[in-house]
């Protein structure tokens, strides 16, 4: 049976270096136990997501919760 505890919620997250945003209002639940791939394209903000899930960096605006 799958958990459907929620480990990491994002909610409206966003960040960005200068003017042009690498996030733009992300929101997002991981449930324990699932598998989550992020891609795309070259700055798209697969790291900075990463690092802000890791508390690496801070979110702009939005909320970040991890349990």
């Amino acid at each position: 049976m799958k958990s459907t505890e929620i480990i990491i919620s994002l909610q409206n997250v966003s960040h960005s270096y200068g003017v042009e945003p690498s996030l733009y209002k992300i929101s997002y639940s991981f449930q324990k136990g699932s598998l989550t791939a992020i891609f795309g394209p070259n700055g798209g903000g697969k790291s900075t997501l990463l690092k802000i899930i890791a508390g690496i960096l801070k979110p702009i605006s939005g909320t970040y919760h991890s349990s």
